[in-house]
């Protein structure tokens, strides 16, 4: 298939070639690379350059898709208009970029000087959802940004420039053991477990540092995601450094990441892995270590899914360095308003729901009985504030939930 081409000169990156799309009016980055990861479970390196070689398109050329994290096995090839997907955690790092082409040509005939008073336009950057098990917006043609980029030409007043990230998941991301934290402390990592959240942070400060250079302003980034992408920003909002400076979370929150794991409990899962996988509990770190990263990641993700590994589920103990005690207490759901808001950084945050978002869960909402509900609800918010949105919807002890609450919502 051909297309035409754009080669953008970038003041700090040098040259990057991308395609151009929707009536040549934008121009699509794909998979350009923010991060490599040295070894499996190991914490991501930013980059500040282009590598020469990162994976196996030629180099600067980003007019095709790179690769996505392997995730939960699941084939989106039969969906209109997506592509077949290729996997390798090692060059999943990515991230794209549908910028504006008239935007594109001041910035190439200009100096730096002259870039500095550019007239920079606003960022939007998607994190996608998936139970931080599967997803791939950054390569996803279903969530591709180029038409909300193309929009905001032609129905807004304010053109924009998207981006989309590409991060880490499953065991690659989220494995954590005694095992990992001594070989982290010995090679004196400062990112230590939750290796996802750390990937899109450094993707997050990779945009604020080189978006500039596509025409973006840095100081207006918002992020936007859904699901485990929400709960994502949820975490990112109670950074010490400025990240981005609006967000809007789509059906998830801090409540949502699931149960706090015990150490004991992490150690279990790894150990599981372990053994799953033909490995034994005894000998050394090493050869633990080793016989871990030697499996091929399909089979991986495979033993990972058998042994019921955690999905959205976090660890927060102070082993990791994620998750920070912040004065004396740990992000939940109960005192994340409180602790957000204490984050001068942050210009604004929109909380709202994706229409379909809960879709995927209704055959389970099907067996549930009619009481739990409530009782959940005023367990998780507290009986006051659980009453009161309870009655805001109509939600009644006595109702069944799925055929006068559920089916109702869905207008099934």
């Amino acid at each position: 298939m051909s297309y035409e081409t754009y080669t953008l000169p970038h003041p700090v990156l040098g040259p990057l070639t991308g395609r151009l799309v929707e009536n040549d009016s934008v121009v699509h980055f794909r998979s350009i690379p923010y991060a490599t990861i040295p070894a499996r479970f190991c914490p991501s390196q930013s980059l500040s350059t282009i590598p020469e070689t990162f994976d196996h398109r030629p180099h600067r050329q980003f007019t095709e898709y790179g690769f996505a994290c392997p995730g939960r096995p699941h084939d989106p090839s039969d969906l209109p208009g997506e592509l077949p997907r290729q996997y390798d955690e090692f060059k999943c790092l990515t991230l794209t970029i549908s910028a504006i082409k008239s935007q594109l040509d001041i910035v190439s005939s200009g100096s730096l000087e002259q870039l500095n008073h550019l007239q920079k336009l606003p960022v939007l950057v998607y994190l996608h959802g998936g139970s931080f098990t599967e997803g791939a917006g950054h390569i996803s043609s279903m969530h591709e940004t180029i038409r909300l980029a193309s929009f905001s030409i032609t129905d807004s007043s304010t053109p924009t420039i998207l981006v989309s990230i590409g991060y880490r998941l499953g065991a690659f991301a989220g494995l954590a053991s005694q095992d990992l934290l001594d070989e982290a402390i010995e090679n004196g990592d400062e990112d230590i477990f939750n290796q996802g959240l750390f990937d899109q942070r450094k993707a997050l400060l990779w945009i604020k540092k080189f978006i500039g250079g596509f025409g973006g302003d840095e100081d207006r980034i918002t992020v936007f995601g859904e699901s485990a992408g929400s709960i994502s920003i949820a975490l990112h909002l109670l950074a010490d450094e400025p990240l981005f400076s609006r967000c809007a979370m789509q059906s998830g929150n801090i409540a949502t990441f699931g149960r706090t794991l015990k150490w004991e409990e992490v150690n279990g899962i790894y150990d599981k892995l372990l053994t799953s996988v033909g490995g034994e509990t005894g000998g050394s770190k090493e050869e633990r270590l080793e016989v871990l990263r030697n499996i091929p990641q399909e089979r991986l993700w495979k033993e990972f899914i058998s042994i019921g590994g955690a999905v959205m589920e976090a660890y927060y103990g102070n082993e990791g360095t994620f998750f920070k005690k912040l004065e004396g207490v740990v992000p939940v759901h109960s005192n994340h308003v409180e602790l957000t808001a204490k984050r001068e950084w942050i210009d604004g945050v929109i909380v709202g729901d994706d229409f379909w978002e809960g879709y995927i869960f209704k055959d389970g909402l099907v067996h549930a009985k009619h009481n739990k509900f409530v009782e959940m609800f005023k367990t998780v918010f507290g009986v006051e504030i659980g009453t009161k949105i309870l009655e805001s919807y109509d939600i009644e002890p006595d109702e069944e939930v799925w055929t006068d609450q559920v089916n109702l919502r869905l207008r099934w």
